[in-house]
């Protein structure tokens, strides 16, 4: 079991390989599970062996008490517990995602990534707006 309260603030505990245990007064839910099948076209080595279960989604974390003062400002706190491992030597990975445009500003939904438990690799892309091209990509 490993405490996550003094790296993210909440009393939550990391139980077991991708599960969460809540503590009192703390909103989370059942996660939605990413499984191995789901990710077939972004893995290296697809038909290699590996777990059916990848990742878990915990979404829409919060303090009872903090409810109103986080939905008023369109907030969100998410967190994805990734199972350690391999699958055909490349490591367990999540699907990824690009926000849409809020609106009409040009600007897309922004996102805050933290590594509450173990170390983390990201690989951000930018595209050229209006078409489905990498315009720029960091590793961070």
């Amino acid at each position: 079991m490993y405490e996550l309260a003094g790296i993210c603030g909440l009393d939550i505990v990391l139980a077991e390989v991708g599960k969460l245990v809540f503590g009192a007064g703390i909103n989370g839910t059942e996660p939605a599970v990413r499984l191995k099948e789901e990710m077939r076209e972004v893995l290296l080595h697809p038909a290699a062996p590996g777990p059916e279960e990848l990742y878990y989604m915990y979404r829409d974390i919060y303090r009872e008490a903090d409810k109103e003062l986080i939905g008023a400002r369109g907030l969100r706190y998410d967190i994805t517990v990734i199972k350690p491992g391999l699958i055909g030597g490349e490591y367990i990975k999540t699907a990824g995602h690009y926000h849409p445009e809020k609106g009409k500003s040009g600007v897309t939904y922004p996102e805050i990534y933290e590594v509450v438990h173990g170390t983390a690799y990201y690989l951000l892309q930018e595209l050229v707006p209006g078409e489905e091209k990498v315009s720029r990509a960091v590793f961070v």
